[in-house]
């Protein structure tokens, strides 16, 4: 069951930058391929690409070997939307480790399969690289433990067994998808190499008196209740989703989703390969209330009910179910791209990546850390991402449509920020940055998202 979780996902990739990086080059950045791959928690890159597109499991000295082919340098040096482009686009090739780092003039940025690797453990390897650039040399310490089946585990939690929890996988599954189903609303599909040529991809580092005003900002209490208190990483997304929706260029909805991660339910010490993140619905751009208030109870509702397993389990059966009638749709051409829904991806990441001061000396409107993914073969739609660096959130919105006008979106959301915060004049606290201190959603901490009232 764990293996049918990554079926239908190798069409993603995921890309995530960071940088400027002091001294950055690729030699070193090899050497610190070659330290993580010597390191017991770099193992799980011992694989290589296959001509036959699988990922087949190596020694530590053929992995150590084929470092060198996982670093490219980029010349001449790129703007951040062309190179996360470019990135998005490399496909892995025969004899290749499961990671690519790319070095761009001071920007580190790095591909990863999905079918491996989904935000958290992409995330950890991004930490990995960083740690051994700032500390160069091979480390001794252990990594955790796999977990056994860790999806028919979660879905024991939830009495998905059998025959009925299959059709209660499948009946929320259905009935998700119905709720904020927007149908394809473009007069002509939209092919991958259209959508390449529209991409745009806007970023912005939120200083820390901007991220304080969004702390501090009050949320309304509706019907006599007491006012929600949403984490901070949702009054955030709350805002770049309603800057979204009046940055729209005409009437066209979108389905929102917000990738929430199962691990929350696996035993603690252990850890999860592979996908354990579904990307949950949450409701329409267009149609829905997006107050932090609104969608910090959606996301609660859900994930109190274990939609993600549900999730898990109804997606990868499906995918089984068209693999088996429908072999030859994987292979499917760029040209045949499939009219599937606009979407939202918006992800608020569960783990800060841990950047030394001897490697970013210092935070700035040209800080760049943060990821975004992209399909092969069609459209993914925005890509929306929400991330702490240090005392800051970092945001990046990569719109695949060319649907949204995002010239002066940073403006524009703080503008935003200042009106929404106006009135609030009580003392600012020490906002607390630290992955203890902000709560995001798939932390294991479940009350990361209060409902009103409690």
């Amino acid at each position: 069951m764990s293996e049918l979780r990554n079926l239908g996902y190798d069409d993603l990739l995921n890309c995530f930058m960071v940088g400027p990086i002091v001294a950055l080059t690729p030699e070193r950045t090899v050497t610190a391929l070659e330290d993580v791959l010597r390191s017991p928690r770099g193992a799980v890159l011992h694989r290589l690409r296959t001509r036959g597109g699988r990922w087949r499991r190596v020694d530590q000295r053929a992995a150590v070997a084929a470092a060198g082919r996982s670093v490219e340098p980029v010349e001449p040096a790129l703007d951040r939307s062309a190179l996360a482009t470019r990135v998005l686009e490399r496909q892995f090739r025969p004899g290749e480790l499961p990671v690519r780092l790319f070095v761009a003039d001071g920007m580190l940025a790095m591909e990863f399969t999905h079918s491996l690797f989904d935000g958290t453990g992409a995330t950890a390897i991004v930490n990995l690289v960083l740690e051994k650039l700032a500390a160069p040399g091979a480390d001794a310490v252990p990594a955790l433990p796999w977990a056994e089946k860790p999806l028919r585990t979660v879905m024991k939690k939830f009495g998905l067994k059998g025959i009925g929890g299959i059709r209660s996988a499948r009946d929320a599954f259905r009935a998700l998808n119905a709720q904020t189903e927007t149908g394809y609303q473009l007069p002509l599909t939209l092919t991958k190499a259209e959508s390449v040529e529209r991409t745009r991809l806007v970023s912005m580092m939120l200083p820390a008196d901007v991220v304080q005003a969004i702390a501090l900002t009050p949320e309304r209490a509706d019907d006599g209740r007491r006012p929600a208190r949403p984490p901070l990483s949702v009054k955030a997304a709350s805002l770049v989703l309603r800057g979204l929706r009046d940055s729209l260029r005409e009437e066209t909805d979108f389905r929102v989703v917000v990738p929430v991660d199962a691990r929350r339910w696996v035993a603690k010490g252990f850890a999860v390969e592979g996908n354990f993140a579904p990307s949950l619905p949450m409701g329409r751009l267009l149609a829905d209330d997006w107050s932090a208030t609104a969608l910090s109870e959606r996301i609660s509702a859900t994930t109190k009910a274990g939609t993600p397993v549900a999730w898990l389990l109804a997606t990868a059966l499906s995918t089984l179910k068209n693999t088996v009638r429908h072999p030859g749709a994987a292979r499917r051409s760029r040209g045949e791209t499939p009219r599937v829904p606009l979407e939202i991806h918006i992800s608020l990441t569960t783990t800060e990546v841990a950047l030394a001061e001897t490697l970013m000396p210092r935070v700035d409107d040209d800080t760049f850390v943060g990821g975004m993914a992209a399909h092969l073969r069609l459209p993914l739609g925005v890509w929306a991402e929400i991330a702490p660096v240090r005392d800051c959130l970092h945001v990046v919105i990569r719109d695949e449509t060319g649907l949204f006008d995002l010239d002066g979106f940073e403006h524009r959301l703080r503008g935003t920020i200042a009106s929404a915060s106006e009135g609030n004049h009580r003392p600012v606290p020490r906002v607390d940055h630290s992955p203890r201190g902000v709560r995001h959603v798939g932390s294991p901490v479940r009350s990361t998202v209060r409902s009103p009232g409690r």
